[in-house]
């Protein structure tokens, strides 16, 4: 979703989602918004310098004692308050 604004954002992310529930779809979305991730995800995959440092769900992710995992939702969470 870089570089579509929110609503075309929020748009494909309930297409994706309803493919996934009526078709029974599954599909490999790379974002960095966690909002989406956390909407459409069963299962994240958290990349650092080319190596996958966690993998989990959502609610995992948010426990996760990697630092730059905690780091980064931190900073997510900041740029949505703003």
């Amino acid at each position: 979703t870089t570089m579509v604004d929110p609503l075309m954002a929020q748009l494909l992310g309930d297409l994706i989602k309803r493919l996934k529930i009526q078709l029974h779809l599954t599909s490999v979305v790379v974002t960095h918004d966690m909002r989406l991730a956390k909407k459409l995800a069963d299962r994240i995959v958290f990349l650092h310098e080319a190596k996958a440092i966690f993998f989990g769900t959502y609610a995992e992710m948010e426990k996760s004692e990697e630092p730059i995992v905690q780091e980064f939702l931190e900073l997510d969470e900041l740029k949505i308050e703003a």
